[in-house]
């Protein structure tokens, strides 16, 4: 029999998180466990548990005497998580060349194909989706519970930073050529091969990041312009 309370204080964690990774809650923004409580219609318990859940895990910093708030990412938060993802994805691409079963491996040619036909007419969300599908394949493939747990966890750290990055000139044409490259070597079973174009792949999406931010230390008329670039195209750092 599921435990009510439980039960309360994951779907309040999974909302808040929710509202931090989609972007619907800002860096910095206040999270007041009051106010949560009462739009989420529950107590403040399973808000403090929660918050505290989501500032272990990265999403939420809580500065003692002043409450809790979405974090924001630095320049050092960026190079961390993204030398950590480094490390796991492409251990996991790896993994997934020598281990995966030739179903999925079908579905990903196929949809290989499909980008490829559909080149010139691609958009982020295509993609994305495309890179998502990938990623889903390989942590089944790689079939280690401890590290697929760190991947959710750093990926949702990712999630965040996403917000801040917009498309440089060719980018969507990187994402495909990456992608490509990281089902040809799974589909030949070279281990070595996609673990390096894996973490090629992130080097690369690492440093677009790294460029915004910098452009975000100029002065006021700069940020602003780097913010209305931001909410005006598609994010593209994957």
């Amino acid at each position: 029999m599921k435990n009510p309370v439980r039960s309360l204080y994951h779907t309040t964690y999974d909302r808040i998180k929710q509202d931090i990774v989609s972007g619907r809650r800002q860096p910095g923004e206040p999270l007041f466990e009051e106010d949560l409580a009462q739009s989420l219609q529950v107590s403040r318990t399973p808000v403090r548990e929660a918050l505290r859940r989501l500032n272990h895990e990265g999403l939420v910093r809580i500065v003692p005497n002043k409450g809790a708030f979405v974090r924001v990412l630095t320049l050092r938060d960026i190079r961390e998580i993204y030398e950590v993802r480094e490390a796991l994805e492409s251990f996991a691409a790896g993994q997934a060349a020598l281990r995966m079963s030739p179903e999925p491996i079908r579905r990903l040619s196929h949809l290989a194909e499909r980008l490829k036909r559909r080149k010139n007419h691609l958009g982020y969300r295509d993609l994305r989706d495309s890179w998502e599908m990938l990623r889903q394949a390989i942590a089944a493939a790689a079939d280690n519970e401890r590290l697929n747990a760190f991947l959710k966890m750093i990926n949702e750290q990712v999630e965040t930073a996403r917000h801040y990055s917009s498309a440089p000139p060719g980018r969507i044409e990187e994402l495909l050529l990456d992608f490509l490259g990281v089902v040809k070597a799974i589909k030949g079973r070279d281990k070595n091969r996609a673990a390096k174009t894996f973490q090629l792949h992130l080097r690369k999406s690492k440093e677009i990041l790294l460029n915004m931010f910098e452009h975000r230390k100029e002065g006021p008329k700069q940020k602003l312009k780097q913010m209305a670039v931001v909410s005006s195209r598609m994010k593209t750092a994957l």
